[in-house]
This record gives C-alpha cells, sequence and structure tokens, in this order.
C-alpha cells in the first residue's frame, strides 16, 4: 500500500514558469489539471497540506486534521521558490490568477528587479528583456552572478548583462521584500537606491519541511533533513 501526498491537485512544469511570466497565456500548457492524467496506478492519493510528523504514532497530520497513517515515510518535499513553484495547498483557479496577476504587473512595470543571481533568476531577467526591451531590468545578486559556476561562464554571463543592458547590482539589502511585491517601492543596495515597480524574488526559500519541526533530531537550522554521508 503506497500513499502519495500532494500538496496540490494539479502538476505544474517549473521550467516552463519563467517564460510563462512572460507570456501567461500559455500557462495551460505548463499544467496537467487533471489527476486521472499524473496518477500513477495502485497508488493512493490525499491531497492536501502536511503539518505534523509525529514519529511515535507514526501519523501524518493534513491541515484538515485527517491523520494517514504510514510504516515507512519518504520525504521528497521539494523546496519554495515565489512564482516558480505553487504554494502547497492552492487551487488551480488560485495558481492561474497569482500568475496572471504577477504578469500584468510585469507587463505594466517600468522597473523590475529580480532579486537572485543563480540560473533562475538570470533565466527570468533574460526573458523579461527579450519581451519587453524598453525597461529597466536590475539583477540583485548577494555577492556573484552564477556563483556555483566557474568564472570564464560567470564572465560570459556578464557580458551577455551588459550587452542585454540588465543591470547587474551586488550586496543585500535590508528593506527587500519578505515575497513577490507587485507595487512600487525603494530598495538599498550599498550605497545605491533603486526604485521599482515589481519584486521578483527568484532564488529558493529552502525545503518545505515546516511539517517536520517538532520531529526532535530530524532539521538542520535552514529547515533542512541531516542525513549521513549515504544520504540516509
Amino acid at each position: 500500500q503506497v500513499t502519495m501526498i500532494q500538496g496540490t491537485k494539479f502538476v505544474e512544469w517549473p521550467l516552463a514558469m519563467p517564460a510563462v511570466l512572460v507570456h501567461p497565456e500559455n500557462h495551460d500548457k505548463a499544467i496537467s489539471p487533471n489527476p486521472a492524467k499524473f496518477q500513477v496506478p495502485k497508488v493512493q492519493y490525499k491531497y492536501g497540506v502536511a503539518t505534523e510528523v509525529d514519529v511515535s504514532a507514526k501519523t501524518v497530520r493534513l491541515r484538515d486534521g485527517e491523520l494517514v497513517p504510514y510504516d515507512a515515510l519518504v520525504v521528497a518535499t521539494g523546496f519554495a521558490m515565489p512564482l516558480i513553484y505553487p504554494n502547497p495547498g492552492v487551487s488551480l483557479q488560485q495558481r492561474k490568477d497569482e500568475v496572471r496577476q504577477a504578469a500584468e504587473a510585469i507587463r505594466g512595470a517600468g522597473t523590475v528587479i529580480i532579486s537572485g543571481g543563480g540560473v533562475v533568476g538570470l533565466e527570468v531577467a533574460g526573458g523579461l528583456r527579450v519581451a519587453y526591451p524598453d525597461k529597466r531590468i536590475v539583477l540583485l545578486c548577494r555577492d556573484q552572478l552564477l556563483k556555483q559556476f566557474p568564472a570564464t561562464t560567470r564572465e560570459k554571463a556578464k557580458a551577455v548583462c551588459e550587452a542585454k543592458e540588465i543591470e547587474l547590482f551586488y550586496g543585500t539589502s535590508s528593506d527587500a521584500p519578505a515575497g513577490v511585491k507587485l507595487e512600487p517601492g525603494v530598495l538599498n543596495v550599498a550605497e545605491n537606491v533603486i526604485s521599482y515597480d515589481v519584486f521578483l524574488p527568484m532564488y529558493s526559500k529552502g525545503p518545505n519541511t515546516g511539517f517536520l519541526t517538532g520531529v526532535p533530531n530530524m532539521l538542520d537550522k535552514r529547515g533542512n533533513i541531516m542525513v549521513n554521508k549515504h544520504l540516509q
């Protein structure tokens, strides 16, 4: 008996979402809305948000109060990234509305700040530049652009950003919004003051492991599941 607890009753292709933010009319192409099309045969599905695990009773509590028993629990929750991934528990219509509103705000914005110098932030910045040649696009990097890539790759990316007039700023900001902001604001980065119309945090917000906080010796300070060298 295998039971799958899934946070949404649809499946979305996250790799397509940077493009969908520019062309929201294509969102349906990145969604599988019918569970019958993606459910694995002979697997029982529970659509809900896990809120707590009782390792003594061997149960997972869902947001609606239901208890799901288990003999072995596999945690494969992925991570949170605003707009790129849907929030657990949202309906399909809520998700479509979220993406549409963000896309409309981006379309009407004069200046868009993208926070996150990794591959997702860079892809979103590039996609916006292609779609909107006249917007001011700012890519905010905490320390480096594509930090985990070789220096030659980073330099190539910087050169392309310069050629495409994607402005790169480095550093952190104490007044950066915690999430997506679709209204005007001001950001202070180092000695720079940047006014914006839309702020998009395009970096991982960490793993979706909040429901494990009550389990002793399970999570580290960043919410990652602690494992040995064999990932056990």
